[in-house]
């Protein structure tokens, strides 16, 4: 399991690394402007369906409905279903698609747009929406992407998926350095237009792994055949309950806008930047959990499935609490240095950092759900999840109502933490009654040492950045770059340290929780 989250952990390092230099090529190009914000709302459809299908509900569900009908019929009988599947899918989506695009103008509004039709922003506004019909059929290839993804993490096959949203932000790189110096609207078809791109370079490179593996595609057309009607009667409710911290960031972003200009691009950006060290680990170890859970489950070995649960929280809780109070404390510094060159000014610096700060209070809980909702999956429990996540965003709505008039966009963001946190508890407690209170065995103990080790680290980084600030400004991005990294390795060092006093890192320990994992 380890090996396999290596390999996704890499690859998708890879791709995270290239996903900020895009970002930071596009805000360097637009600043935060009306401009950027208007392309990050017409981008919201395909995020939403990346992170719903691709790293989600349809990539994750049918890694069991494959498995069970090559367990109870064979290998011929999956390929049937995965043929079929892939099938049926890609005509859905064309329709949703066509859809899509026929209603782009309500759509835009929807995902935030309604502002620049409120205050007669008619070019902005149709802008929009024009961005949202080019970057609309994105949502067929994710889908198909997301699809094809699974059936590899069915047959063990993890680098290809992993590599795929490098091979899409290599795209909107090349696009954005040869087509830097366009007016901002022109080079804002040409970022929508290399997200389609991308988009199809990143289901095209499934194929080859999967034909080695014996896909040899046919034209099946079968509704009525087992394995999609249990796939197809699961995914609304599996989609919505993987959607729900989509749909809050969605809400957000339809706030912000009526706060000032560069709202959405100082959430859009603080998002990507706690996305990656969510993705290092968190969706990697997600990702290949529930192959693991799905055979537990079947076989209904509780104690396998405490110490897999208990082993998945405990790495958790040692990288995600050092990874927050690190971002808390670096903040304003890292996104000075990722993003502050030539529009991108100062003040965006300032508030994009202050967003940062708060987002990065909810990893901890974000990353615990992609441990806890696997585990709903691989029950084939979608219920549950559904309604926890309708709570979730209600609750995230009254949060930001109330947060956003006091602390600006700092209160949207700590609206999704704590709404968050909520999903959080909710899922923890919905799995109790089935599995037991200590399902993943001890949490509290390890987490509170895993805080207090964080703390000391935190305020060790903190000092000693503070003391070093002064002599960074006059010199340059290089200087900055070298006293971050400096620092970081410092707290890191702290943080092993620390973690070793408080018997969280002794080597015997997660030996024995490999060989149990």
């Amino acid at each position: 399991m380890l090996g396999a989250a290596g390999i996704i952990s890499a690859a998708t390092a890879a791709s995270r690394v290239l996903g900020v230099v895009r970002d930071a090529l596009i805000n360097a190009h637009l600043g935060a402007s009306s401009y950027n914000d208007v392309f990050r709302i017409a981008s919201t459809i395909p995020n939403i369906a990346r992170r719903v299908l691709g790293e989600g509900a349809l990539s994750a569900f049918i890694v069991p409905v494959v498995a069970d009908v090559r367990r109870r019929k064979g290998e011929a009988a999956a390929w049937h279903t995965v043929y079929n599947a892939f099938n049926l899918f890609a005509v859905i989506t064309l329709a949703m698609t066509v859809i899509g695009c026929i209603f782009a103008e309500p759509l835009f509004t929807l995902y935030s747009g309604a502002r620049y039709y409120v205050e007669g922003q008619s070019e902005l506004a149709r802008l929009g929406v024009s961005l949202t019909r080019v970057m609309f059929p994105s949502l067929m290839l994710l889908a198909l992407v997301a699809l094809l993804m699974g059936v590899c993490h069915t047959l063990g096959h993890f680098l290809m998926p992993a590599l795929g949203s490098a091979l899409l932000n290599i795209v909107m790189i090349a696009a954005a350095l040869i087509f830097f110096r366009l007016g901002d609207t022109s080079f804002l078809y040409v970022q929508a237009w290399a997200v389609v791109i991308g988009m199809t370079v990143r289901l095209l490179v499934l194929f080859p792994p999967l034909i080695r593996r014996g896909f040899r595609w046919k034209p099946v057309f079968q509704p009525r055949e087992e394995g999609f009607v249990t796939l197809s009667s699961k995914m609304p409710a599996a989609m919505y309950a993987t959607a729900v911290a989509q749909i809050n960031i969605a809400v957000s972003y339809g706030l912000a806008v009526w706060l000032d200009k560069g709202g959405v691009a100082y959430l859009y950006n603080s998002q990507h930047l706690i996305q990656m060290p969510l993705a290092l680990f968190a969706s990697a170890l997600s990702t290949v959990l529930l192959p693991q859970l799905a055979h537990v489950v079947l076989e209904d070995d509780r104690a396998e499935l405490r110490n897999i649960m208990s082993f998945s929280f405990r790495g958790i809780l040692l990288i995600f609490m050092p990874a927050t109070i690190g971002l808390m404390v670096l903040a304003s510094p890292i996104v000075q240095l990722l993003f502050e060159y030539r529009k991108w000014t100062a003040e965006a610096t300032a508030q994009t950092a202050s967003v940062l700060v708060w987002y990065s209070a909810g990893m901890v809980p974000i990353a615990a759900q992609r441990i806890l909702i696997p585990l709903y999956y691989a029950q084939k429990d979608m219920s549950t999840p559904v309604k926890f996540g309708a709570w979730t965003m209600l609750a995230n709505i009254l949060f930001s109502l109330v947060l956003m008039w006091p602390l600006r966009f700092a209160g949207l963001a700590l609206a999704g933490s704590l709404a968050a946190g909520l999903n959080t508890w909710l899922l923890w407690r919905g799995l109790t009654p089935r599995f037991g209170r200590d399902f993943a065995g001890d949490v509290a103990t390890p987490a509170l040492k895993c805080l207090a080790c964080a703390l000391v680290m935190g305020a060790v980084c903190w000092g000693g950045f503070a003391a070093t600030r002064q002599w960074l400004h006059p010199h340059g991005p290089v200087l900055l770059a070298l006293a971050i990294l400096f620092w970081i390795a410092v707290s890191i060092a702290v943080y092993i340290l620390a973690a070793r006093i408080a018997g969280l890192w002794d080597r015997r320990i997660i030996a024995m929780m490999l060989k149990q994992g």
